[in-house]
């Protein structure tokens, strides 16, 4: 996504190099894996006929200790590069490359120079990949143990709020509307309102894959419904219907004065 809205991109056949570089040419020149190395392309211009997005120079090239796991994600946002590892977070610090043309005209190309990097968390636990999730200036994600949110700095949202199991695959999923991160494993979903401040859950439903433009908010989830578990697509933060099924919500409060709950229709 580019600014919050979907843009895609088709190749005209006669632009496609498959018949140019085989499978034997990549065998041959790819014998070695660099799991802890950046490399970037050139500059992408919006609206433009022109890009360098396919053109990659082997000048353009940053490595990240391995000193806590491989790299397994790379989110960039506030003009930063945040480099997620298998027990840490990296900080890479972009720079800006200034080319001033004979007319007078000042460039600024800030794709072109990834500067000093640093470690902001360290000996995590086990970060979960697919629990990272970015929405306009907050970044959430999972590291089996807590759940940390980067404005400018990382904060922690659960610290010890609820129990994660690290041996489990969390995914992550924010409703835009409802202004909440969602985590999921196998067996239910925790949400955390960043307006309240608050967790719950877990809730039945188990999010597999989301994505969320706008209030908009879809994914593929599994549920369960007089005991059967089915898969679907759904639409989310929808109303009173869930999976084409509509569900009375009923409130139970206890006031301070009363003994008994009184049950409030929403």
């Amino acid at each position: 996504t580019v600014n919050n809205k979907f843009e895609f991109y088709s190749i005209n056949e006669w632009n496609e190099y498959a018949t140019i570089v085989t499978e034997e040419d990549i065998l041959q020149q790819f014998d070695q894996d660099f799991p802890n190395q950046l490399i970037w392309s050139g500059t992408y211009l919006r609206n433009s006929a022109s890009n360098a997005i396919r053109n990659f120079d082997y000048a353009n090239v940053k490595y990240i200790s391995g000193r806590f796991g491989n790299i397994i994600k790379i989110s960039y946002i506030l003009g930063k590069l945040i480099v997620f590892c298998e027990r840490g977070v990296n900080i890479v610090n972009v720079g800006e490359v200034l080319t001033r043309q004979v007319s007078g005209q000042t460039f600024v190309d800030s794709s072109s120079l990834l500067n000093d990097d640093y470690w902001v968390l360290e000996n995590l636990q086990d970060v979960k990949a697919k629990s990272v999730v970015k929405h306009e200036n907050k970044l959430f994600f999972c590291d089996g143990y807590d759940v940390w949110v980067y404005t400018g700095e990382f904060k922690n949202l659960t610290d010890g709020k609820i129990t994660l199991d690290n041996t489990k695959d969390y995914v992550g999923s924010y409703d835009p509307r409802n202004k909440e991160y969602h985590l999921s494993d196998d067996t239910g979903t925790f949400t955390y309102s960043l307006e309240l401040g608050e967790w719950t859950g877990k809730h039945t439903f188990v999010v597999k894959t989301s994505e969320h433009s706008k209030n908009n908010f879809y994914g593929i989830t599994s549920y369960t419904y007089d005991g059967t578990t089915e898969v679907e697509p759904v639409a989310f933060n929808t109303g009173n219907q869930y999976n084409r099924k509509n569900f009375e919500s009923i409130i139970d409060s206890v006031p301070q004065y009363t003994q008994s709950p009184t049950s409030i229709k929403n």
